[in-house]
């Protein structure tokens, strides 16, 4: 009997919280998630409340406190993280 269960792409809440992860673990600019957001001026729950992407205001944010990421990577996985 086959599974029922199918293959969904991932959220981009998902997809994102994991490139921020990642990104953490390569550079060591924040500690956690929760770290990273802080310090960009964004709110703990931010990632939470995304739908389609990260908006304008907020790739602005993350791009200043953390110059060396590329938010086009960190909000659609193309191109190279730095």
């Amino acid at each position: 009997m086959k599974s029922a269960i199918k293959n969904f792409p991932m959220e981009a809440k998902d997809a994102i919280k994991l490139r921020v992860q990642k990104y953490i673990e390569q550079t060591g600019d924040a500690t956690s998630v929760r770290d990273f957001l802080v310090k960009a001026g964004l709110s703990p729950s931010f990632i939470t409340g995304i739908g389609r992407g990260i908006g304008r205001g907020a790739k602005e944010k993350i791009q200043k406190t953390y110059p060396s990421l590329n938010v086009v990577w960190l909000d659609t996985g193309e191109g190279d993280m730095m």
